[in-house]
């Protein structure tokens, strides 16, 4: 992180970027409340902010509504695949999961029902086998 950040903000922005979102300030339960609370803000008078007392330290000389001189220059780079491809890709690995789902417990229900249907005491027929002696049968 920039050398020029202090220790609360780092520390606002480690909480911010946890991956867990059950670690990550503003997730676990205080919502932006707790955001606000973090130590960051201690000097921030965010009533005037909302009131529109407060003056940005930074304001960008704009020309017009489509002045972009305020926005850095990237070089255009070809994306590989369009969000409409993804978004095939993605309901066609959605089908194929649900379809192999589905076939899965198609051939497992069998399974089930045959270990719930068969009885746990022997059948009467094969009580009746059981007590004859061999040379009976």
């Amino acid at each position: 992180m920039c050398r020029k950040f202090s220790a609360p903000l780092k520390n606002l922005i480690k909480q911010l970027l946890k991956t867990d979102c059950r670690k990550r300030i503003g997730c676990r339960g205080g919502g932006a409340r707790e955001i606000k609370s973090h130590a960051w803000f201690n000097n921030i008078n965010q009533k005037a902010i909302l009131q529109r007392r407060i003056t940005s330290p930074f304001l960008p000389t704009i020309k017009d509504r489509d002045d972009m001189n305020n926005f850095d220059n990237y070089e255009e780079t070809a994306i590989s695949e369009s969000p409409e491809n993804n978004r095939q890709r993605f309901a066609l690995a959605l089908k194929l999961n649900f379809e192999l789902h589905i076939s899965l417990m198609v051939q497992l229900t069998p399974l089930r029902l045959r270990d719930h249907l068969t009885p746990h005491r022997p059948s009467i027929k094969a009580r009746l086998l059981s007590t004859l002696s061999p040379s009976n049968k």
